[in-house]
């Protein structure tokens, strides 16, 4: 089965946090690789409990906003 990962630091820490939107399964990892590792693991523990009925294949893309003045990034 081939899912989707979303790997992205996290805003407070040196982690990196690892999503999964197709089953909602989400962890950590120092590394990019840990983070997938936890990731493929956590989402194989959920869906030996809850099989996943397929409805799609996520879809990315990314969209610029405006700041609002005086605000930085």
């Amino acid at each position: 089965m081939n899912l989707t990962a979303v790997i992205y630091p996290d805003r407070d820490s040196d982690w990196l946090v690892a999503h999964n939107p197709e089953t909602g399964t989400t962890t950590q990892g120092k590394t990019f690789d840990e983070a997938l590792t936890n990731l493929k693991e956590a989402t194989e523990l959920f869906l030996s409990e809850f099989p996943l009925k397929p409805k799609g294949k996520a879809i990315f893309t990314t969209f610029d906003v405006v700041e609002p003045h005086g605000t930085h990034a």
